[in-house]
């Protein structure tokens, strides 16, 4: 008897999951641990762009040993200049004068050398990262396509700090975002807000996907960091915590912040307050931290540093902003303050009353427990894949 060939899922996601530990990484690091534990049944090709090694190649091939790397560079070669210009830059050039740029991102030299990897291996199921590369399977037949829109484009960028959009731009890119997301059978999201509005407007199917970690058992006790912040460089988290160091920390006495990630060049040299930067391994903070400050005045999505604090049991002080996207807006671990007195009077409550901090650690520690363990994730990816 003829052996059944195996289904091929392509996975393209244009970062190097490994380049840095943001959010977005993070999930598309979840995804291809799940992909690399399917192989029984399925080929996975991941597809990528940008920031790789020869170190990273190594590394990621070391990590999941099961999925083919196929790194496609947004341009191409320039060893002859002549053809470049013209099979490259010419054609993205005049695509900038005729067509509209405002979502999609593909230049026709990234949608040639792509279409032609799609061509060559009749994948089953095809997944797209960001609305912005949607447009890769706009020529694409015989495919289950997926769009894996981790962001709601057009209010990324109505929030934006500088405001560059006006609101009929907006209401264009919004037209264009909605037309991107038809070219899908179906869409994924993590947030709930974001699968209501997506459902309402493309008339697909919007599945919601748990985002998954592991979860952590660490003892009652009394620890070295009172506050912890994690955060990357975006114009959201600037903001953010600028608001929360001239607001809020002036209301807190005696009180330590520790601050991990990209968000510390942006954070003046202030007294208790403790900037560490990038870190290796992020847990051994976690499990030294007694309350996570999440201040989110914009944004939008679900907030992975969220998820990461409530399964380690730390409760989360935010404001409204940084609940988006959870399946619960309460009994979740999270406190949400309405301003800067809020907001502090929440972390003294931690701080100081013991079984107010174990009630709100427990509810933390259920709330992921309930939504968003491994379990939970492979159940609602499994029943995608034929039913594994």
């Amino acid at each position: 008897m003829q052996a059944l060939r195996k289904k091929r899922i392509l996975y393209f996601m244009p970062e190097n999951p490994n380049s840095s530990k943001a959010g977005n990484l993070t999930r598309c690091k979840q995804l291809l641990n799940y992909f690399n534990s399917i192989t029984t049944n399925f080929e996975i090709d991941f597809v990528s762009s940008i920031n790789w090694t020869p170190e990273g190649e190594l590394a990621f091939k070391s990590e999941f040993p099961n999925i083919n790397l196929i790194i496609l560079p947004f341009k191409s070669s320039k060893k002859n200049r002549i053809s470049y210009f013209f099979r490259d830059k010419l054609q993205k050039e005049i695509k900038s004068l005729f067509a509209s740029t405002l979502v999609d991102r593909v230049s026709p030299s990234f949608q040639r050398r792509f279409e032609k990897v799609l061509k060559e291996r009749m994948y089953d199921y095809v997944i797209i990262s960001y609305v912005e590369f949607a447009s890769l399977v706009k020529n694409l037949i015989g495919s289950y396509t997926i769009l894996d829109s981790h962001d709601f484009l057009t209010l990324q960028n109505k929030t934006k700090e500088k405001g560059d959009f006006s609101n009929q731009q907006l209401g264009k890119m919004f037209g264009q975002e909605l037309s991107s997301m038809a070219l899908f059978n179906e869409i994924w999201t993590f947030s709930i807000e974001e699968k209501y509005i997506y459902e309402q407007f493309t008339g697909k199917f919007v599945r919601l996907i748990p985002v998954s970690m592991p979860l952590h058992v660490v003892e009652y006790r009394q620890k070295k960091i009172d506050l912890i912040y994690v955060a990357s460089d975006n114009p959201h988290n600037v903001v953010s915590i600028k608001w929360f160091l001239e607001k809020v920390f002036p209301l807190l006495s005696n009180v330590n912040l520790h601050v991990i990630g990209k968000i510390c060049a942006h954070v003046p040299v202030m007294d208790n307050v403790v900037k560490l930067g990038l870190v290796d391994d992020l847990q051994q903070y976690y499990e030294q931290a007694k309350v996570c400050i999440c201040p989110m005045l914009s944004g939008t999505g679900i907030k992975i540093k969220v998820l990461e604090a409530l399964s380690f049991g730390i409760p989360v002080v935010t404001n409204q902003r940084g609940v988006d996207g959870l399946f619960n807006k309460s009994d979740n671990g999270c406190l949400v303050s309405l301003d800067e007195h809020s907001f502090a009077s929440n972390i003294i409550q931690l701080l100081e009353k013991d079984d107010f901090y174990k009630e709100q650690s427990r509810q933390a520690s259920v709330y992921m427990k309930n939504n968003h363990t491994i379990e939970k994730e492979y159940e609602v990816l499994n029943a995608i894949f034929n039913n594994l």
